[in-house]
């Protein structure tokens, strides 16, 4: 089992932020905003995903209904050669995985490190190891 690069980050922007942060992200910094699967729109997930070089940068637009901070969404997402081998593993260790919402082309699911921390392990279904 190894991780072989990094392939996006996801960082949360409150929803009545979303046109300040695409205009951050878009106008400002200018990176290229990409589609996002329509999976995670019919999921009621809203965001903006731009591409830099051969990585992703994810935004998740949203607000807690409480509004405490809680365990935050972002993450980094960790290529892997071998997903099950990596999923078997943390498994056999007592870590608590999240299945993920289904995306095309990808398989993957999440975990949290002890500090809480949310992480994505993710493989492309071709041979290729990013988007």
């Amino acid at each position: 089992m190894a991780i072989v690069s990094l392939q996006h980050v996801q960082m949360i922007v409150p929803a009545g932020q979303a046109g300040e942060a695409k205009r951050f992200y878009g106008e400002l910094l200018g990176l290229e905003e990409m589609p996002r699967p329509q999976s995670l729109s019919d999921a009621g997930r809203t965001g903006a995903w731009y591409r830099i070089g051969d990585q992703e940068l994810h935004l998740r637009f949203e607000e807690r209904p409480d509004g405490e901070p809680g365990l935050s969404d972002g993450h980094p997402a960790l290529i892997t050669s071998d997903l099950d081998g990596l999923r078997t593993r943390l498994s056999a260790d007592g870590v608590e995985l999240e299945e993920a919402i289904p995306i095309e082309g990808r398989v993957r699911f999440f975990a949290r490190d002890p500090g809480g921390n949310r992480i994505e392990f993710l493989a492309f279904k071709s041979a290729r190891t990013g988007p």
